[in-house]
């Protein structure tokens, strides 16, 4: 079944293009507008978005909109647990791609911590995340080609121990 196929449920709009960068340029302005407007009515906004090489020119379109990027949060949904030098790391690719322009004095809150292991970070990954305000303003999950969402598997037996 094709993605124009699907019936969406109630609220949720599909939007498809001819290529990455038009429907990348209209998820920012979307993503943008939406932020603008709750940090007219809060102190702080918060924007979770996705790794991996699909948000790519999502991240750099929205990191060139005017917004008030200092009262920005944003955080990562999924991350490797691989140093920040690592091409794999989604923390680099957030820092090289959206923390960028106007965005760079957004509040990044990282996944990745020090350890060896997932284990070994998770109590200062739960402490950095103490500052982030709740609830989530935007989120923006992808879908890898094998239908992965976020690092969620659809049918996986179990997760990799260092996501995806």
């Amino acid at each position: 079944m094709r993605t124009p196929e699907v019936d969406m449920p109630i609220g949720i709009e599909a939007h498809f293009g001819g290529s990455p960068q038009p429907v990348a340029r209209e998820l920012a302005d979307t993503v943008a507008e939406f932020l603008r407007g709750r940090l007219y009515s809060a102190r702080r906004a918060s924007l979770a978005v996705s790794g991996g090489s699909t948000p790519v020119p999502f991240f750099q379109a929205l990191s060139r909109k005017e917004l008030d990027w200092g009262r920005v949060d944003i955080l990562l949904v999924d991350e490797r647990w691989v140093e920040e030098a690592d091409g794999a790391s989604n923390t680099r690719l957030v820092k090289e791609h959206l923390l960028q322009n106007g965005a760079a004095a957004a509040q990044f809150f990282s996944l990745k911590q020090a350890g060896d292991s997932p284990e070994e970070g998770l109590g200062a990954a739960k402490l950095a995340l103490t500052e982030l305000i709740r609830p989530l303003d935007v989120l923006v999950l992808g879908m890898g080609n094998d239908g992965h969402t976020a690092s969620l598997f659809p049918d996986a037996p179990s997760c990799s121990r260092h996501g995806s």
